[in-house]
């Protein structure tokens, strides 16, 4: 393995859309796929029925983490995929989780293959 490719998601298709290109990157470059949700501290433990959410938001992110890790496995099978779920500031916390990683951000996949958008990888 020579680095890794670093996404974060949130359950939605463009997150999906994400993975999938992480997944694709981190094949064509040997490298590992972390795959990191972000769950926001404010939200404690609870369901949040109004947005669709009916179990505690750990387990809501490790569904949503096992999911993606599934896709990226069946996209680019023999990548070697690590999952993050991490409490705190969403953009600080995404900062942290990628050092010395190439980014790839939900949605945000072509601005993610310019040049000036990825770190150099050791």
């Amino acid at each position: 393995m020579t680095g890794c490719v670093v996404v974060g998601i949130d359950g939605s298709a463009s997150a999906n859309a994400a993975v999938e290109w992480a997944a694709d990157d981190a094949a064509r470059t040997n490298a590992a796929l972390r795959i990191v949700h972000v769950r926001e501290p404010l939200a404690n433990e609870y369901p949040m029925r109004a947005v669709g959410i009916d179990e505690s938001l750990t387990t809501h992110g490790q569904n949503v983490l096992a999911a993606a890790a599934e896709l990226a496995r069946a996209r680019a099978p023999g990548i070697e995929v690590i999952t993050n779920l991490i409490t705190g500031a969403v953009i600080e916390r995404l900062a942290s989780a990628a050092p010395g990683c190439a980014r790839s951000t939900p949605g945000r996949c072509p601005a993610s293959r310019h040049p000036s958008a990825r770190t150099p990888t050791s």
